[in-house]
């Protein structure tokens, strides 16, 4: 059995995207490296605790509603988040499922979440492009209101950059 579950730990530890399993109490029973890596805590401070002790007040209680979802339909749920992570927030497609189905001894939920926050950048980017490209292309709009889009654009997209003081008369 030891082997067994250390065999499962490597294979979790090397999957990309963050994996954890939490009891009936929303204790955490297992996370793997890149869910140590997000929370900035190794697996022995993680285990036993809930999303309360790790994560602020209005995430835990999200992440709390979507296991007691699991856990009283019984049912896999699907669900884009976003989780703080250093001076932002990533966003990550997450699958929880119920594993009672396969342990009877005890429910438990198990977590799979990809970070997305790449994909969700681009999609804006191009929403923000295509904005732009509509501006331009209407005959009625002023250069003022295309530049408008344009920096509207840029301050959403970079970091750091502020140009619309140069929309100011």
């Amino acid at each position: 059995l030891k082997e067994s579950e250390q065999r499962l730990q490597a294979i979790v530890d090397n999957a990309p995207s963050l994996v954890y399993v939490k009891d009936d109490q929303g204790k955490y029973l297992m996370v793997n490296r890149q869910f140590e890596q997000l929370v900035g805590l190794d697996r022995a401070q993680i285990v036993g605790k809930t999303d309360f002790d790790i994560f602020p007040v209005k995430d835990a209680q999200k992440f709390q509603a979507q296991d007691k979802h699991v856990f009283g339909q019984g049912v896999l749920l699907e669900s884009e988040e976003q989780v703080p992570e250093g001076n932002g927030r990533e966003y990550y497609l997450t699958t929880k499922l119920p594993l009672s189905a396969y342990d009877e001894q005890a429910a438990r939920v198990c977590g799979i979440s990809t970070n997305i926050t790449d994909r969700k950048k681009t999609e804006a980017l191009r929403a923000g492009q295509q904005r732009i490209l509509e501006e331009m292309s209407r005959g009625d709009r002023s250069f003022q209101q295309v530049l408008g889009a344009i920096v509207e654009f840029t301050e959403n997209h970079c970091q750091g950059i502020r140009s619309s003081i140069l929309l100011k008369k």
